[in-house]
């Protein structure tokens, strides 16, 4: 939803000018930053509230306690933060379209690959830190261990978080020079 979907649509409004537009009508660039990550940070929580409830009674499978479902929802929006600034990187280098999609899909297939969840290729231990197969392969055997959810995705969360963020830093200021910045 966020790597794909927002990178389509924010890469064709930075290319045609939207961005830009708003910013002469009053909206900072931050603003409108803030305000899309919030309005995608609801709809990925509700999404996942929604997919949640759907899976596990399908499966039969127990709900969790209330920590963990706390934690759920804190890694969904740590992972949705992770997502938006990557996507914003490549949008604040690329500025089109066609090069940001691509990325995007491409990196999209190889995350799914080197995790396992697409095909039955064997690519090494590599897919197992990715915070997406602990999220889809582990879940349902961890639903009450609270220690392992939040030390395993937690971590690795929250070391991509703050590489992404400085990264971001970098990148806009150097970009961007005098210029608006994000």
């Amino acid at each position: 939803m966020v790597f794909v979907g927002f990178s389509s649509l924010f890469s064709q409004e930075v290319e045609q000018g939207f961005t830009l537009r708003a910013e002469l009508f009053g909206y900072s660039r931050v603003s409108q930053a803030l305000h899309k990550f919030m309005a995608l940070t609801v709809f990925v929580l509700l999404s996942s509230i929604i997919y949640s409830w759907i899976f596990l009674s399908h499966f039969n499978l127990p709900l969790p306690n209330a920590v963990i479902i706390g934690q759920m929802a804190i890694f969904q929006i740590l992972n949705t933060a992770v997502y938006f600034i990557i996507v914003f990187i490549l949008t604040t280098i690329l500025k089109k379209f066609s090069r940001v999609y691509g990325i995007s899909m491409i990196s999209y297939f190889a995350i799914m690959i080197i995790s396992g969840i697409m095909g039955n290729m064997d690519v090494g231990k590599l897919g197992d830190y990715l915070p997406i197969k602990l999220f889809v392969t582990n879940y349902t055997n961890h639903l009450n261990d609270t220690d392992y959810i939040s030390g395993k995705i937690g971590l690795y969360l929250l070391i991509l978080l703050g590489i992404l963020g400085v990264i971001l830093k970098v990148i806009v200021r150097n970009k961007n020079g005098n210029k608006h910045q994000y």
